[in-house]
């Protein structure tokens, strides 16, 4: 399943976001709620979950990278969503490896009410580390629709 979301990813083209800003207040709401101070750092910060959760719990702090800040989001926003989504990585346990992805990924698709919304986070962080898992690196960011039952087919919803 994994190389068949990979694939697709690859292969299509980006589908536009109609109502960009309404995720876009929602992924800001997500990081004003966190439980951290965060800090945007132009270096790569945590070499795996367990160096960040030790630190993110210790000073309650969480380093967030500003490198690669390329995406179909406004660049603030989508340093935000790194920061929820790095939260959900220490939350919920889950590593940097692909099932931690997929992990992280249904965590938040869970508090997430709309279906739009959903397509962009499965999109942005579950078919995004199909391809880097696949192919060894990033991908560009788009979005790429996956239907409702190809996302819980993947994450096992």
């Amino acid at each position: 399943m994994m190389k068949e979301i990979a694939s697709r990813y690859l292969e299509a083209g980006p589908d536009s976001y109609r109502d960009k800003n309404s995720f876009q207040r929602w992924i800001v709401g997500q990081f004003i709620a966190l439980p951290y101070t965060v800090e945007f750092v132009d270096h790569d910060p945590y070499p795996s979950l367990e160096v960040m959760r030790a630190e993110a719990q210790s000073t309650n702090r969480l380093l967030i990278t500003t490198r690669h800040n390329e995406s179909i989001f406004d660049p603030f926003v989508n340093l935000c969503f790194r920061a929820v989504h790095d939260a959900d990585h220490i939350a919920f346990g889950q590593s940097f490896a692909i099932h931690g992805e997929r992990g992280a990924c249904r965590a938040i698709m869970n508090r997430c009410g709309d279906q739009n919304g959903q397509a962009v986070l499965f999109s942005e962080i579950y078919a995004q580390a199909c391809v880097r898992h696949v192919t060894g690196r990033f991908a560009p960011q788009k979005l790429v629709l996956f239907s409702p039952s190809s996302r819980e087919r993947a994450l096992g919803l």
